[in-house]
């Protein structure tokens, strides 16, 4: 099972790299990371959590972060409530980034689902939940 979910793994990352090369090929992994972890969020994220999220310290999450934001991908602010902390997100420029590049993976996926359609097992809806739950467990845990 594990070989199975790591292939999972292995050919989203790969779509993933295929859908940032078509729509912004200068967005480093990590960077598109942020994108991804900031437009899931509800609310503005601190800066630590962010670098928490992506698996950086925290100079490096300012570093990637300050990138990110001369770019104008995201916006960093002082907490109000705390000024300690800075706060982040994305900006519209972002998100229109974002949207882009995830609407060009879903593309992806579909194509692929297509060329595979003949080898799809006939209870794939199930599948496709199990792998779901996978995923944000994987998620959850990163």
């Amino acid at each position: 099972m594990v070989a199975a979910v790591e292939r999972v793994i292995l050919g989203g990352v790969a779509i993933t790299a295929r859908a940032l090369d078509a729509e912004a090929e200068d967005l480093t992994f990590s960077q598109w990371r942020v994108l991804t972890i900031l437009g899931d969020e509800a609310a503005h994220s601190h800066v630590r959590g962010v670098g928490d999220r992506v698996g950086v310290s925290a100079p490096s999450a300012s570093r990637l972060l300050r990138r990110l934001e001369d770019r104008g991908l995201i916006a960093l602010e002082r907490d109000l409530r705390d000024r300690r902390y800075m706060r982040v997100h994305l900006t519209l420029a972002g998100q229109t980034v974002r949207d882009r590049v995830l609407g060009r993976r879903r593309l992806l996926i579909q194509e692929a689902l297509g060329r595979a359609d003949g080898r799809l097992p006939a209870n794939l809806l199930g599948a496709i939940g199990a792998l779901g739950a996978i995923g944000e467990a994987l998620i959850e845990r990163a």
